[in-house]
């Protein structure tokens, strides 16, 4: 009867857990296992697209929906490591770039939680704490000498930067991108042949995380009777 009950009460706990991890399932500042993306406005997702084992040209459009853009970039690669250079992003389809510093080659700052280079005209993201984390580096670069070199283990860590844009226009982003993984998909998650590789392009306000969901009043209902059951197993059995 007892071991009964006890088996009750943890499949009552790992259905508890399962409803948990459908969704997102890390809470900042805790390091994550297996974090969610941000939500945001997502223009690119690289998730279940050929990975780029080359550096390879990404083109993408939308329409401003605010008077300043978040243009934000999100970074997974658990098993390895992303090459992201020569951002550009035009009002229109031509004109000047209205990125700042897009090909990482005019300077760095030293963020003070990572004590990585990051790239100046940009703000770092970190929320996770995630590992490998992203920074300005020097080996193979698209064009010039840096390039932003990123392999964030366990969550996502990115870069943003503001920019002043017209409510209503078109926007044209464009940038290159390789990876060194000898996965084929990106993937958003996370598993034990190199999955948790994934890039995504916010533009919008700045990506945000949800918080963990209240368990349903069903699940807390089920775990709550589970414990009771294994309590009074054990009362009975010191009589």
């Amino acid at each position: 009867m007892l071991l009964s009950l006890r088996k009750c009460f943890v499949a009552s706990a790992l259905a508890l857990a399962a409803s948990q991890a459908s969704a997102i399932v890390c809470v900042p500042p805790a390091t994550a296992s297996d974090c969610s993306p941000p939500v945001g406005n997502v223009v690119f997702d690289l998730n279940n697209q050929l990975l780029p084992h080359t550096y390879t040209q990404y083109t993408v459009s939308f329409i401003a929906a605010n008077a300043n853009t978040a243009l934000s970039f999100q970074f997974r690669e658990d098993p390895a490591f992303f090459f992201l250079d020569d951002i550009v992003l035009l009002h229109g389809t031509s004109g000047p770039n209205l990125v700042v510093n897009g090909g990482f080659e005019n300077g760095t700052f030293i963020d003070p939680v990572a004590g990585t280079p990051q790239p100046l005209g940009w703000t770092y993201l970190n929320l996770f704490n995630a590992g490998a984390s992203g920074r300005v580096a020097t080996n193979l670069p698209h064009s010039g000498t840096s390039n932003y070199y990123d392999g964030a283990v366990g969550a996502y860590d990115g870069i943003t930067q503001g920019i002043a844009t017209t409510v209503g226009d078109l926007y044209t982003l464009s940038f290159w991108l390789t990876d060194n993984s000898s996965q084929l998909l990106g993937s958003q998650v996370n598993g034990p042949n190199g999955s948790g590789i994934d890039l995504l392009v916010y533009a919008g306000l700045l990506p945000t995380i949800v918080p963990r969901p209240v368990p349903e009043p069903s699940a807390l209902a089920l775990l709550a009777l589970g414990i009771a059951g294994v309590l009074v197993a054990r009362r009975r059995q010191q009589k």
